[in-house]
């Protein structure tokens, strides 16, 4: 299968990429589609898992952190309340 794109833009971009990298025109295109499905992908799998990451950050620092309740007194005294 043939991929043949007639956009002035598409041509541009790709005469100044092969100028950059010294490669042939195909292996640059080929090179930058690549890279972009590559960040698509990965911006997709960021979002598609997001809950389980969350779950997975809040069990790796939950140990970290002191939970035990606070006292009224502790608590305005940190507020600012504290008479």
């Amino acid at each position: 299968m043939t991929l043949n794109i007639k956009n002035d833009e598409a041509d541009r971009l790709a005469r100044e990429l092969t100028l950059l990298t010294g490669e042939g025109t195909v292996e640059a295109v080929i090179a930058a589609l690549r890279e972009r499905v590559e960040r698509e992908r990965a911006a997709r799998s960021v979002t598609a898992d997001l809950p389980a990451q969350i779950k997975a950050f809040a069990e790796r620092i939950r140990p970290s952190y002191d939970t035990m309740p606070v006292t009224k007194a502790e608590w305005d005294h940190a507020s600012g309340d504290a008479d």
